[in-house]
């Protein structure tokens, strides 16, 4: 899931940010866009939020609907799966965390 996030952040996620110009949320986001790895993967897991709950998103002002209307169905399907593999990775950690705690390795 990471490697598929990595590749996202790499590749793909300059398209679409080329897609979302009018957005005020996006150009929030991209102040924090670097070169690293970690910051990429940041940006697009909460591009990816912002795409997922998308009417809450237009509703506070974040996102566009023009813009949102404008992205290809198949950028916005690997958005989607950026957001679920970031949940699923964040959960991975807490349980282990937890797990790690209880049985008191950490």
């Amino acid at each position: 899931m990471f490697l598929f996030q990595l590749y996202f952040a790499y590749f793909k996620l300059d398209c679409l940010l080329k897609k979302l110009p009018n957005s005020y949320g996006v150009d929030i986001r991209k102040s924090m866009l670097g070169r690293d790895p970690m910051s990429r993967v940041f940006v697009s897991a909460n591009i990816a939020m912002m795409l997922v709950q998308y009417k809450k998103s237009i509703k506070n002002g974040e996102l566009d609907q023009r813009d949102y209307d404008a992205i290809p169905a198949n950028l916005l399907l690997c958005m989607k799966l950026i957001y679920f593999a970031a949940l699923v990775i964040g959960w991975m950690l807490i349980s282990m965390f937890v797990v790690g705690k209880f049985l008191g390795w950490l």
